[in-house]
């Protein structure tokens, strides 16, 4: 995951076990949700998978691959031909970040397009580290998420008391919570604006 639960605690203020305060599992539900809102609102996978994947070819030495960006090429296939992943270009860039190229001296020179899904690749794609604004940006979300489901349960809660000739208020959950709801909103945008958002592939 990109954060942890102890992070969710820390940015939203609450402590686990808390009357109300949501499960640590509801946390970790919130924490995948949140992971799920970054990489779309992104483009990017913020973390290193592997999957394989079976193209046509394109009766060139280029390949266009779903996900990005690019970290290595486990194995390629060719029309049964194996080519060696080190005579693979990778190309990282923003406009080239699902791009491979197959280098002069490969087994292959042309992803053969003479029938349909000739290419079967294995690869990585993501990054090899979440980074510390990644991190931090969902963190945010899922606290978010944990403090407006918390709301629900503060309907009961005893906001004063009084004994005589004394009264004392304890403040109002919902006012309090909304209020942090607001400021980690704005944190959110913040840290969003400062995010490089790559280009969707198609």
């Amino acid at each position: 995951m990109y954060c942890t639960e102890d992070d969710v605690f820390r940015v939203s203020g609450l402590t686990a076990g808390d009357k109300g305060v949501p499960s640590t599992a509801n946390v970790t539900e919130n924490i995948l949700d949140a992971q799920a809102e970054v990489d779309s609102m992104t483009n990017t996978k913020w973390e290193s998978t592997e999957v394989s994947e079976t193209y046509d070819g394109t009766g060139d030495g280029q390949l266009k691959l779903l996900h990005y960006p690019i970290i290595s090429v486990s194995s390629l296939t060719i029309n049964s031909t194996s080519v060696t992943p080190s005579n693979v270009y990778i190309y990282t860039g923003i406009e080239g970040g699902a791009m491979i190229k197959l280098k002069n001296d490969a087994e292959k020179t042309v992803f053969d397009d003479s029938k349909p899904q000739l290419v079967d690749i294995t690869y990585k794609y993501g990054t090899q580290s979440v980074p510390r604004n990644i991190k931090r940006l969902t963190a945010v979300l899922a606290s978010i998420m944990t403090l407006v489901s918390q709301i629900g349960g503060t309907y009961n809660d005893i906001t004063s008391f009084s004994v005589p000739e004394f009264t004392a208020g304890l403040g109002e959950p919902y006012t309090n919570i909304r209020e942090t709801v607001n400021r980690l909103e704005k944190e959110a945008l913040s840290l969003m604006r400062n995010i490089r958002i790559l280009p969707a592939v198609v």
